[in-house]
């Protein structure tokens, strides 16, 4: 074996290693760690599984250390479970060996000639494509916040590795050692680029969620405002209710009933707080509403509204949030846009499920990709994303989401299934 074959034989050892911590990720939750302790985990089993490969290059041999040195990995890094993470282990192994009978089935089947070397290439790149494709439709925190032009780019730069490993083997006047080379700095580009996607990716998401607590912070500490102004306004109207009867009475004694109802009213207007639209006692949803209203208001928006809640939480406040907090977001655009400016909300919670019907006016302007409604702000691809997470939080909870269009009416009707929440 060549000092060229070695370094290559290494590099995709090092490439599979990688993609194999990726498949963890789909079935495990990771574990707060250091990235040093991260990175010496992944060497570590790199090392010594390679080393194994080169001492003996044995199938079985090396196949028990990599399952062996990945259920180690998942003890360590990930969260679950031992019978989880030998799962999650047994898995990954599997899907592996599934990528690379799947890429010698085809050219069997098409009688093609598929060097050994170019053919790792190819099954670890399906292998990469494959594990991209399960994150994306079952791992619910794995959203990605990559616009979809960079996406494409990622494919461009997958599908230009391929076909330059397919020239590097043909070039048969390069010589082995420089092929294999050439096929090893293709394996650590890989590595490299998918590196660095899985990293931009998480500082959007983190980017993303510091926005979402910083907007929630902003509407709970609006709400509490509120809800200090009303306890304010509730101590000054108890301290002076001896007062407030004894004059009402006056007003009753002489038959002054004008004077009384009057007296009354502007009693009952004290004790509004100003931007108080919602107040049902769950604290969660009336932030999130009343910071939207308040919006609303200043648009010169006719408000309505139909809130059914409990006051304790019936479903994660992150959740809901997300939830609710977008599709205001989205109403709200289209109102900004809207002639006639019109809003519904109707929140109702019983028995386990959970109703949301908002309606809005709008301008009739309606930006669609098939069925998929899309944003019309400025960095579309970005703000789609709110779209797309209400999408998923409806799926989370097993529901249905209908949106309905007439000439200047926009409808959302979401319905959800909320399992009982622990006390």
């Amino acid at each position: 074996m060549g000092m060229a074959e070695i370094f290559f034989d290494a590099v995709f050892n090092m490439f599979s290693v990688y993609i194999i911590f990726m498949v963890l990720r789909l079935f495990l939750e990771k574990r707060q760690v250091s990235w040093i302790l991260g990175g010496s985990v992944w060497i570590v089993i790199w090392a010594v599984n390679w080393g194994i490969y080169y001492k003996w290059d044995n199938f079985f041999t090396t196949m028990g250390s990599m399952l062996f040195g990945t259920f180690v990995a998942a003890v360590i890094l990930f969260e679950g479970s031992m019978m989880r993470k030998a799962l999650a282990a047994a898995a990954a192994e599997a899907l592996g060996l599934i990528m690379e009978d799947c890429i010698w089935v085809f050219a069997r089947h098409f009688s093609l000639s598929i060097d050994k070397t170019f053919g790792s290439l190819l099954s670890s790149v399906l292998f990469m494509l494959t594990v991209l494709l399960l994150e994306k439709r079952f791992y619910y925190n794995k959203t990605d916040m990559i616009s979809v032009k960079s996406q494409i780019n990622i494919i461009v730069i997958l599908a230009g590795s391929i076909f330059v490993g397919e020239i590097l083997v043909k070039a048969e006047a390069l010589g082995e050692n420089r092929i294999l080379l050439g096929s090893a700095v293709l394996c650590l580009m890989n590595v490299s680029t998918f590196f660095l996607y899985d990293k931009i990716n998480e500082a959007y998401m983190q980017k993303a969620e510091k926005e979402a607590a910083a907007q929630s912070a902003m509407m709970y500490e609006k709400q509490f405002l509120l809800m200090e102004q009303s306890q304010k306004n509730i101590q000054a109207l108890q301290h002076d209710m001896k007062n407030h009867m004894l004059l009402i009475k006056a007003y009753l004694e002489k038959k002054e009933h004008d004077g009384a109802l009057g007296y009354i009213d502007s009693v009952t207007e004290f004790m509004k707080v100003d931007a108080q639209f919602v107040n049902s006692g769950n604290v969660e949803i009336d932030a999130v509403l009343n910071y939207a209203f308040a919006r609303a208001e200043k648009l010169s928006c006719q408000i309505e509204t139909k809130i059914e809640v409990p006051e304790n939480n019936f479903m994660p406040v992150f959740d809901l949030n997300v939830l609710l907090g977008n599709l205001l977001d989205n109403a709200l655009e289209a109102l900004e846009r809207a002639g006639s400016r019109y809003l519904y909300v109707s929140l109702r919670y019983g028995q386990g499920i959970f109703l949301v019907n908002i309606y809005n006016t709008f301008d009739g302007v309606i930006k669609k990709d098939g069925k998929r409604y899309l944003t019309r702000k400025p960095d579309g691809e970005r703000h789609g994303i709110g779209l797309q997470n209400v999408e998923e939080i409806v799926d989370k909870y097993n529901g249905e989401i209908v949106r309905n269009v007439t000439d200047d009416m926009f409808k959302t009707d979401i319905v959800l299934y909320i399992t009982a929440m622990p006390a």
